[in-house]
């Protein structure tokens, strides 16, 4: 009898066993593992409307051979930040330094009040009312990002460049958190309504070089001026993003937003063959702040190591799948993987598009 509750019990635990061939615990490790140096490197461009802007980016080298794919993160935050360093948006950066990548992570200087001005007129704000109305970082961070790759271009065929012929230009990623995920998304092809215009495509954020995108918490229609159907119009900002894109969400992931504002961006992306990706973690304990940079120490150790498993696989697997162009990442993002490293206590839901 007591053998066979013991033949019993076994069966039960290899059914709830998560079940990845290839993957220990269903975990993903990256095609390289590697150490990285860093430091802050200035850049500055002529924005719309003639006027100097200059911006610090943290750029984090790996240590490998040959070319080096690129992700530059776009951290969040409305109002922008003064200075680059190693701590700006440091987890993913991390992440995917580690991981062979060339790691780029600016800081989004905020406009002065005298900065501003030219941009308000520009965008024909013609009172000091509705100059206030218009979040100047929105619409600096995709120009911003097109200035980091047009860096990337220089230094990669400048010959006293210590990146000269290290960067792989055809392998460029791009991924934000919150406000950050506003100019990934404008890179890869959304529109932003500014004063009742729309601005985007090729003509203004649209960048041809990446091939992937990801976002982290994006920004609701109605955010960071972006927008959806109304009864005027039937488009939405995201309705020319046909590019792979991974989405991480979930129910905790309300902050000044409602979760289901967050939730429904990705049911504005058009049908991409499944290269579209959204996991959504069903549970509350995780916050806006931990799909991007904030320590999870709120939901309890087992808990949080299991969430940032999860968070980390699901990034990797979906570099080294669509930069990489990896078979064996691909297999482990498209079969769903990383839903199973969870414990019982909450669940992830996959859905493509």
């Amino acid at each position: 009898m007591r053998f066979a509750i013991f033949l019993t019990a076994l069966a039960l635990r290899a059914q709830q066993a998560p079940n990845c061939p290839g993957f220990q615990n269903c975990l993903y490790t990256p095609v390289n593992d590697t150490e990285f140096s860093g430091q802050v490197v200035p850049i500055t461009y002529d924005d719309v409307t003639g006027t100097e802007r200059t911006l610090e980016v943290f750029v984090r080298v790996p240590n490998v051979r040959g070319r080096m794919p690129v992700v530059i993160w776009a951290h969040g935050g409305g109002d922008g930040l003064a200075q680059a360093n190693a701590g700006v948006f440091e987890r993913p950066s991390k992440l995917t330094a580690g991981a062979g990548y060339l790691t780029i992570t600016p800081a989004f200087r905020p406009r002065t009040p005298e900065q501003k001005k030219p941009l308000c007129e520009f965008l024909g704000a013609t009172t000091e009312e509705l100059c206030g109305v218009i979040n100047t970082p929105a619409w600096d961070r995709p120009y911003d990002i097109q200035a980091i790759i047009k860096l990337l271009r220089r230094e990669n065929t400048r010959e006293e460049s210590p990146l000269f012929g290290r960067i792989d230009l055809e392998r460029i990623a791009v991924g934000g958190h919150s406000a950050g995920s506003g100019g990934t998304f404008s890179v890869a092809g959304a529109y932003r309504n500014f004063l009742d215009k729309r601005y985007g495509g090729v003509e203004y954020f649209e960048d041809p070089a990446p091939i992937a995108f990801i976002v982290l918490s994006p920004s609701a229609p109605g955010d960071s001026h972006m927008f959806d159907t109304s009864y005027r119009n039937s488009q939405t900002s995201w309705d020319n993003v046909t590019r792979p894109v991974l989405m991480l969400s979930g129910d905790g992931d309300a902050h000044e937003q409602v979760p289901h504002g967050r939730k429904v961006v990705f049911d504005h992306l058009p049908e991409a063959n499944g290269t579209h990706y959204r996991f959504w973690f069903n549970d509350v304990a995780f916050g806006h702040g931990q799909f991007g940079e904030d320590p999870c120490d709120v939901a309890g150790r087992r808990k949080c190591d299991s969430f940032l498993q999860a968070w980390g696989s699901a990034i990797l697997s979906y570099l080294d799948g669509y930069v990489l162009k990896n078979q064996r990442a691909m297999d482990y993002l498209n079969n769903g993987y990383a839903t199973r490293i969870t414990p019982p206590s909450f669940t992830i839901d996959m859905s493509r598009k």
